[in-house]
């Protein structure tokens, strides 16, 4: 049928052409149903399942959770449920719209009589007659007398320009029953809230009433333990500004209430396979890719040494792939903990517990101290500079290169042992001079080129004008001679200590019973002492000396006993730390012509002291050793005090007789094979005594015997034979 011919055909005939197309339509045959048991499982969300689904399989979005498929939210409204789960059943659409704007109101004023209406009663009048006008004397709107005629309190009506200060009645009352409602003050020229009005308050006896909230306070104070159940959980709940600051013993003690009240049971094998199973279900496409960027972000982070060694390559390749990994594992983790939000989902799931992370306590400092910290952490940190550059990298160059260095090297000191005092000082000296020359060569040369290195940290400190300040760097040099000054001092006692630690090992002392026997002390001497011979009682001597000096002004060379001998020699290790000069004078030597030096440690200290007084100690349970073992030569002192002397020259006066003189021969020989055969050199714990110069000075006495028998028998001959 053509165009022209549908044109010319009646409506009617039309209508009817229409109607029997339609009823050519044959109806779409019905949907057939599922299975019963399937259909079952469908519309009760795969709760017959053993592990139903959590995420939607066709989703626009991706990780969208199961349960929104039948719901007709939006994501906001979905994701409100979560964390909202009581008002499910809301949508944004039904919620109430918020309050507009309060409209302005015409206040009518009548000119003539000079009165208007107040404006703190402006709702009032307005609202229940709202056909008149009331009126009242502007003198008693400017004077304040309608508030009396006023039948509401004032603090029950609106702010004037909306800003509304309340406070829970709670805090107020004490927690006795009170509901927490919240009080609405007109805002005044002098802005006052209902707990400053309390405080405020006096009793009739004219005392101030104390408020309950700062009885509640004070019994904080003393201990949370005696407050009220109800006032404890309004702590927890608000902290409003009106409370007090706790003291961080008091918060720990609130923290730990809550985490009473929010602790769960701990979660089932079951639980925990089921929670891991959802987690490993999630597929890598239902998360967010990795970021990009992010890898060579973290590898400019590396050293270069990381990126240049292969072996290390292949370590960070590693690192990057766990890396990866990880930020998966958290995304998946966070989808599924999300979903567990719903206990609706955790039931459905059977996922009813899960382990707990760990919630750290985070204690508020109190508002009053905030001011002082605030002022002294300004002063220290323009003042002492703990955190500046510079003083981090001097530690962190102490720590790495200097902290186990010693002033004084122990195995060198201790390996020529035992010596004399003299020779003890000059090799105690030339290990000074060592550990000297560590720090004032080694050490100030790593702190100048530090600061060299590091001068755009403290450079803008210098003064560039004559007429500039010099404070900032000189409390930044100060902060730096202090760090430096503590560091050497350390080096130094820690040496005095390790000194102290060798001497310990003499503590048992030297006394010994009977007879000496080389395997009585086994351990190395330090010092020796000689043993001298003299012409007078008691015709032997020690040097240095044995017996302690007690007396206050000993001549020199009585005062050379052997504990200030050895106190000497500990005083010279401390004298090695003095006169170490300060970084500013290498530095900047035309600003300082004086010398200034570190703080070095002094012998008036207590640490260096007690270190004195415990080798002193130990010393003196050395000194009974030398004593005991002269004794060995009592058998012989008949040759120094004389007595050989005149034994020799009675036998000389007799008639000569060549078989008494070869006997008297024969047994000054024997004494003196017996004199050689003496120790030399007797270790007695600490001391060593030095026996060698008394053996060498019996046997020339000896000698010198034998020379004068044969001399006088000789002389006794020649005189018979001239006669």
């Amino acid at each position: 049928m053509g165009d022209d011919q549908r044109e010319t055909m009646p409506r009617r005939d039309e209508e009817l052409l229409v109607t029997r197309k339609r009823s050519k339509l044959k109806p779409h045959p019905p949907i057939p149903r599922l299975p019963k048991s399937v259909e079952e499982k469908f519309s009760s969300g795969f709760e017959g399942l053993e592990y139903p689904p959590i995420l939607q399989t066709n989703s626009w979005m991706r990780s969208a959770p199961f349960k929104e498929e039948y719901t007709d939210l939006s994501p906001s409204e979905n994701i409100g449920n979560h964390y909202s789960p009581p008002e499910a059943r809301f949508k944004l659409k039904e919620l109430a719209a918020p309050p507009r704007k309060n409209k302005k109101t015409k206040i009518v004023i009548d000119l003539k009589e000079l009165k208007a209406p107040p404006p703190t009663l402006e709702r009032k009048y307005l609202t229940t007659q709202p056909n008149s006008h009331s009126i009242m004397p502007l003198v008693d709107l400017l004077s304040g007398a309608y508030k009396k005629n006023d039948p509401k309190p004032v603090k029950e009506l609106l702010p004037v320009n909306n800003k509304r200060k309340s406070i829970a009645a709670s805090d107020v009352g004490g927690g006795n029953g009170v509901k927490n409602k919240k009080l609405y003050g007109c805002v005044d020229e002098k802005p006052q809230t209902p707990v400053k009005e309390e405080i405020h308050k006096q009793t009739p006896s004219g005392r101030m009433c104390r408020p309950r909230h700062i009885e509640a306070k004070e019994s904080q104070e003393e201990g949370l333990m005696n407050v009220p159940m109800d006032r404890l959980f309004d702590l927890i709940s608000k902290r409003t500004a009106y409370i007090e600051p706790l003291w961080p013993e008091q918060q720990l003690f609130l923290m730990k209430i809550v985490e009473d009240l929010a602790h769960t049971p701990d979660p089932t094998e079951v639980d925990l396979a089921r929670y891991k199973y959802y987690i490993q279900s999630i597929s890598d496409d239902d998360v967010a890719d990795w970021p990009p960027n992010t890898s060579s972000k973290i590898r400019k982070l590396l050293p270069k040494s990381c990126t240049e060694k292969r072996v290390l390559k292949v370590l960070v390749e590693r690192l990057e792939e766990r890396a990866r990994s990880w930020f998966k594992w958290a995304l998946k983790k966070a989808i599924v903990d999300y979903i567990l939000m719903d206990p609706a989902e955790r039931v459905r799931i059977k996922v009813f517990q899960v382990e707990q992370s760990y919630q750290p306590r985070i204690v508020r400092g109190p508002i009053p101290w905030h001011n002082n910290y605030v002022t002294c952490r300004e002063v220290m940190r323009n003042t002492l500079f703990l955190c500046h550059p510079i003083l981090v990298r001097l530690r962190k160059l102490w720590d790495d290169k200097y902290r186990d260095q010693p002033f004084l090297n122990i195995e060198q000191f201790l390996e020529p042992l035992p010596l004399p005092p003299m020779q003890l000082a000059t090799h105690l000296k030339i290990l000074i001079a060592n550990g000297r020359s560590l720090l004032t060569r080694e050490w100030a040369r790593d702190v100048a080129n530090l600061f060299v290195e590091m001068k755009e940290t403290w450079v803008h400190l210098v003064p560039q004008r004559k007429s500039s300040s010099l404070a900032g760097l000189i409390k930044l040099f100060g902060s730096v001679a202090a760090l430096m000054s503590r560091q050497m001092r350390d080096m130094v006692m820690s040496t005095l200590e390790n000194v102290n630690d060798i001497f310990e090992t003499y503590a048992q002392g030297n006394s010994f019973e009977g007879e000496y026997s080389e395997r009585l002390f086994n351990t190395r001497p330090i010092l020796s002492v000689t043993v001298l011979a003299t012409n007078s009682s008691p015709f032997v001597a020690f040097k240095p000396q044995v017996d302690e000096v007690t007396w206050k002004e000993p001549s020199l060379r009585d005062r050379m006993d052997c504990i200030n001998t050895v106190t000497q020699l500990l005083a010279q290790i401390i004298a090695g730390g003095k006169l170490i000069p300060r970084i500013e004078k290498m530095l900047f030597p035309e600003l300082y012509p004086q010398d200034i030096n570190l703080l070095p440690v002094v012998l008036h200290e207590t640490g260096v002291k007690n270190i004195f007084s415990r080798i002193s100690n130990i010393i003196r349970l050395n000194l009974t050793g030398p004593k005991q073992y002269i004794h060995f030569y009592d058998s012989y002192f008949w040759l120094i005090d004389g007595t050989a002397d005149a034994q020799l020259q009675t036998f000389l006066d007799r008639e000569p007789n060549y078989k008494y003189m070869a006997q008297k021969i024969e047994e000054l020989t024997r004494i003196k094979t017996k004199v050689y055969s003496f120790r030399k050199l007797v270790p007695l714990n600490f001391l060593a005594l030095d026996c060698s110069g008394f053996n060498q000075h019996l046997i020339d006495k000896l000698n010198s015997l034998i020379d004068r028998v044969v001399l006088g028998e000789v002389e006794k001959n020649e005189r018979l034979l001239q006669t």
